[in-house]
């Protein structure tokens, strides 16, 4: 089957998977055809993996669809990561944790049927890695290895069709996420009030094992790559003394997806443009910078925002 954009994956099991169960006879051998069991997957997979790796950013997207009906989804997710000692060393452990919550809802109208989708997943995720600094905190290596467990709960309702006999069908699914990345950071001070600039990229592998609730679709396996890189301008502003020095940061970004995260989404990469606020006088002894940012995130069919608060730990 040719991958599908995520909305139109949703529209094809809508209009496709479910009229096909609606006329089911009762000598059916299978209650789903092979295209609708790879339509399941590849939702499924495109959903934990931007539910699960750390590039892709948590907020609110808008996935516009020409031949059905638009799919907004709302992703809300918490990177803490916690330094083990002191930040400053050269050598620093780390530990993460990576709870997240996904609703995504779409409605479908068209003179075949009318349906509605609305799903559901939380995961929650914990890794361990190091920051090496090298070349007098020029050069910034981190390996990351982590552990993710998700639960996905489909719920579709068809005009005509009783909810329970579809979602009996549509099987619930359970998967545990690995995902090894490595990020590199170069960091270079501009001169006396001119400020920085701060490049990073990051690899991250992300192989994900499904168990599903039923029969109806064998669990199953995929892979995804997601590369993420940014380069950000930090600027020392003075905000007087209520506030004290503030970084105004601008940065811009762009993300990679490869393998089933990319079958999925169908489209090989997108855009993000955003903008930090943060100050290091309001701030309690273990914290290094504190404030907040905002992004905007951009592809030619889909759009959306994050809004978040940002603290780094001394």
């Amino acid at each position: 089957m040719k991958p599908a954009r995520i909305g139109s994956l949703l529209s094809l099991l809508l209009t496709g998977m479910l009229t096909f169960t609606v006329n089911l006879s009762a000598q059916s051998d299978s209650i789903l055809d092979e295209g609708s069991r790879a339509t399941f997957r590849a939702v499924t997979n495109a959903l934990v993996a931007l539910a699960s790796d750390d590039d892709l950013s948590a907020g609110t997207y808008r996935f516009k669809n020409e031949s059905s009906s638009d799919m907004d989804l709302e992703l809300y997710k918490w990177v803490i990561e916690l330094p083990i000692g002191d930040s400053a060393q050269r050598f620093v452990p780390l530990l993460e944790f990576t709870p997240s919550i996904l609703n995504l809802k779409q409605d479908e109208s068209n003179q075949e049927i009318q349906a509605s989708s609305d799903i559901d997943s939380w995961s929650i995720g914990a890794g361990a890695g190091i920051r090496m600094k090298f070349f007098d905190e020029f050069l910034e290596v981190t390996p990351r290895f982590k552990i993710e467990y998700s639960e996905v709960e489909y719920d579709f309702s068809v005009a005509g069709v009783d909810d329970s006999f579809i979602n009996s069908i549509i099987p619930d699914t359970n998967t545990w996420s690995y995902i090894p990345s490595l990020e590199g950071k170069l960091h270079k001070e501009l001169g006396e009030d001119k400020g920085s600039i701060t490049i990073e990229s990051r690899l991250s592998y992300v192989y994900v094992d499904t168990s599903t609730s039923n029969s109806n679709i064998d669990s199953f396996s995929d892979q995804s790559w997601i590369w993420k890189s940014s380069i950000a301008y930090s600027h020392d502003l003075d905000l007087g003394r209520a506030i004290g020095i503030a970084t105004l940061r601008p940065r811009v970004g762009r993300v990679d997806m490869h393998g089933a995260a990319r079958d999925g989404f169908e489209f090989n990469n997108f855009y993000e443009f955003g903008f930090d606020l943060l100050t290091t006088k309001l701030l309690p002894s273990y914290f290094e910078e504190l404030g907040l940012g905002a992004t905007y995130i951009y592809e030619d069919e889909v759009q959306g925002w994050r809004f978040g608060f940002l603290a780094k730990l001394a």
